[in-house]
């Protein structure tokens, strides 16, 4: 339901109030041919399995003008989405990422894997390596998903569908219990599936001499963690990200209500919407914001976009009940192209 973690982004999505260093991306295809660097080609060094490998032996061999290559990363160099790389004739070329693409460990720079990855010790999914970790349920019957930062703990579960507003539009399930809907076969969490996908992302590379150029660059594999639940025509996916976890309500077709249930627990941290339609996750203590669930917002498949998505929040207890609330006439408008996605990052 939102963007990555730097702060807690997106709608149902936590992230990160602090940008975080997160998604490892790993060159894959050549320099684009800016007039400055030739183009060179990478000819399929980056596929399949080699994704995995290390940066240096990646790029060991790749001309990027003439008889110049890159002979290894200076690791040293890094910054949160800077690479750097020691050129055949002594130059240097620092690569510039969009997006984050190390995080900082005990000093050191490393690199960000958004795989999701099966803890058979403990039996749940983990995100791979970054800053935050994520952990996702592998059983039927639940939705939980939680999320440690810095010493802070965000937990949520998917409680269902909400059928029962006030006139108002506020859900009735955000007081103490999530209303129960027309069937309580909509209610079941089916077990998860784990799919891994491929990013493309750019990069400005420029060289000491002053010539740049743009990097093409494809990230290591990324992690999806889908729910499908007994309301067949809703279900949910999880993605980490260079600074948090992305959620998605997925729809597949029309609906009997556009309203759905999480409930939040967070020790020591309370929620609080704000007037840009977001929510923070503030430390009791402190006062500081660690995570930030984004406004929510959705499209269709063919980038329709409908802001008509909101948050009611209720205090129930030591958690918290948040409802996403979309319209529904605008998710079963003849007009859409399935399936919509809500608060997409």
């Amino acid at each position: 339901m939102g963007k990555p973690l730097s702060v807690l982004k997106r709608a149902l999505s936590v992230f990160l109030s602090e940008a975080m260093v997160l998604t490892m991306v790993l060159p894959h295809v050549a320099f684009a041919d800016s007039g400055e660097i030739a183009a060179g080609d990478l000819n399929g060094i980056l596929s399949g399995e080699t994704l995995q490998t290390e940066t240096e032996e990646a790029f060991a061999g790749v001309e990027l003008q003439g008889d110049v290559f890159v002979l290894r990363e200076l690791t040293e160099e890094r910054e949160s989405n800077v690479k750097h790389f020691l050129m055949s004739d002594g130059s240097k070329v620092a690569a510039v990422y969009a997006e984050d693409v190390h995080y900082l460990e005990d000093s050191v720079w490393k690199e960000i894997d958004n795989d999701i990855v099966y803890n058979a010790e403990e039996g749940v999914y983990e995100n791979g390596a970054n800053s935050y970790a994520a952990r996702f349920s592998a059983a039927a019957g639940s939705a939980d998903v939680s999320i440690a930062y810095e010493g802070y703990t965000v937990e949520f579960e998917y409680t269902g569908p909400v059928y029962t507003l006030t006139a108002a539009g506020t859900a009735v399930a955000a007081a103490a219990e999530p209303v129960v809907s027309e069937t309580e076969a909509e209610y079941i969490v089916f077990a998860p599936e784990v799919t891994r996908q491929n990013e493309l992302v750019q990069a400005e590379v420029t060289e000491e001499s002053g010539l740049s150029a743009t990097l093409r660059a494809e990230k290591s594999v990324s992690g999806v963690i889908r729910y499908g639940t007994g309301a067949q025509t809703v279900s949910l996916e999880y993605l980490p990200t260079a600074r948090g976890i992305k959620e998605n309500i997925v729809i597949s077709g029309p609906v009997s209500t556009g309203a759905y249930g999480f409930r939040f627990t967070a020790q020591g941290m309370t929620l609080q919407p704000q007037q840009d339609g977001s929510i923070t996750v503030t430390a009791v203590d402190t006062g500081e914001t660690v995570f930030v669930i984004p406004a929510p917002y959705m499209t269709d498949a063919d980038g329709e976009l409908s802001q008509d998505v909101r948050y009611e929040v209720a205090r129930a207890g030591d958690a918290w009940n948040v409802t996403v609330i979309a319209d529904t006439e605008w998710i079963n408008s003849s007009e859409r192209t399935y399936p919509v996605k809500i608060d997409p990052a």
